[in-house]
């Protein structure tokens, strides 16, 4: 996998300004936090990562691998970002290995308006 911590420092600047006004769905920077629960979802150990790889597999599915150590952390994490709502038609596709769980996250966050290829270019996040 291709280190990205240039990347989340550039992004992490860039939204700077962002800051949690409350639990409200509204209030949340969708974009920024799935950024952060990707490339760095343990502030205070940035050896921590939930995945493994991800990226663009084509022009419309962005996959990520979690490695299946961190699979419950990674969930318990998206569901404080996204609620239990992601899981409101019934759960969700995943792709289950011997030591990962892959998830086309485009697919599973359809409704929240990210616009992934403004977080992850597909000319920097191709798989």
């Amino acid at each position: 996998m291709t280190n990205h911590k240039a990347s989340v420092f550039i992004f992490l600047q860039e939204n700077k300004n962002y800051k949690t006004k409350g639990k409200k769905d509204m209030d949340k920077n969708y974009e920024l936090e799935l950024y952060k629960l990707i490339m760095n979802p343990d502030e205070d150990d940035s050896d921590i990562l939930y995945v493994d790889e991800f990226g663009w597999t084509n022009d419309d599915e962005f996959i990520v691998w979690i490695d299946i150590a961190w699979f419950y952390e990674f969930i318990k994490q998206l569901r404080e970002i996204f609620d239990v709502t992601i899981f409101d038609e019934g759960g969700f596709e995943a792709t289950i290995g011997d030591n990962y769980v892959c998830i086309d996250l485009k697919d599973v966050l359809s409704g929240y308006g990210i616009d992934f290829e403004k977080v992850f270019p597909k000319s920097k996040f191709k798989h």
